[in-house]
Parts: structure tokens; C-alpha cells; sequence
């Protein structure tokens, strides 16, 4: 039996600004996600030329989720809803591919036990039918996704990281909420999005 559709989680984006410091010019985002407001950076100048490709990378995919072409300002972003799956996918492009600090230890609730936080990654195969989606954990799901993708005969892609200082637990729950749609190991036949909303709500509810 097939899991149950869930429904797609978006966020509101409130305001949209252009700022100019310190010869950088970074979009400022904030969103409601249903009474959280969060807050996004995307830096589209800079004489950092790693930071500006991520930037123009991060601000293309999120104009290209809101069906947005060329927009003449800023204000064209604000009002417009985005997945929140997309939302995460945009802040994880634009910000740096390393930890800014290295994970604290969660102690388990019996004290017997430390467990270093790990990410929790979602991993589409492109060209299968019905689509594949694996569901792990690793340091680095970057590394992760190119030791999958040679000799894999499909095209692979890393739809997301989610750092989870419990991430063993929130693999365990989406495996087994997805039992039913298992197909080798921790592949499962799920479209991207179904994996993401779980994996996003799960690690929300677990923190």
C-alpha cells in the first residue's frame, strides 16, 4: 500500500530587499512559514567569485520556483508563496558547502549515549519511472552522492541536506512511514517532494 499524499508545506515571503554593503549586494528574504518567520541572505555581488556564483545560482533556482522572469526589482519576490522544500533548497545553494561550527553532541535520554549530529539527505534517480528516492545520513552528502553516482546507470541528484543532531532517528522514521513504497535498501518509490516534506517535518518536530 502506498503511503498517503501529504500535502506540500510553502512559505509566505513578507519582504524582499536589495541591500549594498561593503561593495557586496545581497537580497534580504523573510518569510512566514506558518507563524515562524524565517530569513534568508543571498549575496548576487560580490568580488568573492565562489560566493557570487552561489548567490546567482541560489537567486536563479528561486525565480525559476516562483515562475518569475526578470523581475524589475525586488518587490516582484514579496507576497509570492514557495514550497518549503524549495525555500530549504535555496538557503542550502547560497550558503557556504561546509559547517560554520562543528556539530555539538546530543546526549539520549538516558544518558549512556553521545551522538554527533550527521545530515539527513534525500537522493532523487532522474530518469526512472516510477521516481526512486533514497533516504540516508551522512558527514557529507556531497561525498555521498558521487560515490552513488559512479557506475549508477541513472542520473542522480542531491535534493537535500537537513543537519539533525538525531538524524539516525529521523532516517528510522522516514524508512519506516515509507515501508510500504521500499524497493532495495534505503530506496524507495517516491517522487522528490513526498521524501522532502517528510524529512523537513521530521527534523522540525524532532529539534
Amino acid at each position: 500500500m502506498q503511503p498517503p499524499k501529504e500535502p506540500i508545506l510553502t512559505v509566505h515571503i513578507v519582504s524582499a530587499d536589495l541591500v549594498n554593503d561593503n561593495g557586496e549586494s545581497n537580497l534580504i528574504l523573510v518569510a512566514d512559514d506558518a507563524g515562524q518567520i524565517l530569513r534568508m541572505q543571498i549575496t548576487v555581488e560580490s568580488a568573492n567569485m565562489d560566493t557570487q556564483e552561489r548567490g546567482q545560482s541560489a537567486l536563479w533556482y528561486l525565480l525559476g520556483e516562483l515562475g518569475i522572469h526578470d523581475p524589475p526589482d525586488a518587490d516582484a519576490i514579496v507576497s509570492k508563496r514557495l514550497p518549503r522544500w524549495a525555500w530549504d533548497k535555496v538557503a542550502s545553494i547560497a550558503s557556504p558547502k561546509q559547517l560554520a561550527a562543528p556539530p555539538k553532541p546530543h546526549v539520549s535520554p538516558r544518558g549512556d549515549k553521545i551522538e554527533f549530529g550527521r545530515f539527513v539527505y534525500v537522493i532523487s534517480a532522474q530518469d526512472t519511472n516510477p521516481p526512486l528516492c533514497k533516504i540516508g545520513i551522512a558527514n557529507s552528502p556531497e561525498k555521498r552522492l558521487a560515490q552513488l553516482s559512479t557506475g549508477s546507470p541513472h542520473a542522480l541528484r542531491l535534493e537535500l541536506t537537513r543537519f539533525a543532531n538525531n538524524a539516525r532517528a529521523v532516517e528510522r522514521s522516514a524508512h519506516s512511514y515509507f515501508s510500504g513504497a521500499r524497493q532495495n535498501g534505503e530506496w524507495f518509490a517516491i517522487s522528490a517532494d513526498k521524501a522532502i516534506t517528510y524529512i523537513i517535518e521530521a527534523t522540525r518536530s524532532a529539534a
